[in-house]
């Protein structure tokens, strides 16, 4: 039960792309959006440790911790703790806290993302939650953004949803 990122991008992209320390870029096929994606497109896993669990979190407003110190002094009070040692095991639990908080996929790989799309052309992601396929039943929606917005917005994803990231702004044009 883990969320996997998937990248459609053309193979021979992916082939000359070498991912930075610590992911890891595998081929795979994810029926549902490569009936979505052009000619040419290859669907990849972009993980780390196995799975993206640490490349996505959902677009959704974490609990608040307000109140947390005022929780931990008065449990070690009761566990007749020193103010001294009560202060130093806040500041350990502050320390253990996560520092980088982020929403939709990691700014390091939001960076990734929308610089190869700047450079290379159009990038297609796709994150899903699976608890026993790897693939969604289907893409729920699809949304197209400039890889330069991208880049400053990172843009909150939500899960099975399709997003173009654009190398170029798309103009539809009608017959």
């Amino acid at each position: 039960m883990c969320y996997f990122l998937t990248l459609g991008m053309p193979e021979t992209l992916a082939l000359a792309w070498s991912v930075p320390r610590g992911l890891a870029l595998g081929r795979c096929d994810v029926n549902c959006m490569l009936s979505e994606l052009p000619r040419g497109y290859q669907t990849y896993f972009l993980t780390t440790g196995g799975c993206s669990c640490a490349l996505y979190s959902r677009p959704e407003p974490r609990p608040d911790n307000s109140g947390r110190d005022e929780r931990l002094r008065a449990k070690y009070a009761k566990m007749r703790w020193s103010k001294s040692r009560i202060e130093r095991a806040i500041q350990q639990a502050d320390h253990k806290l996560p520092h980088e908080e982020f929403f939709g996929l990691r700014p390091d790989v939001v960076r990734l993302v929308s610089e190869m799309a700047e450079k290379d052309g159009d990038l297609a992601v796709l994150v899903h939650f699976c608890h026993r396929d790897y693939e969604p039943e289907s893409v729920q929606q699809t949304i197209q953004i400039l890889a330069s917005e991208f880049k400053e917005s990172g843009f909150p994803l939500k899960e099975d949803s399709l997003l173009w990231v654009r190398q170029h702004r798309v103009v539809n044009t009608l017959n």
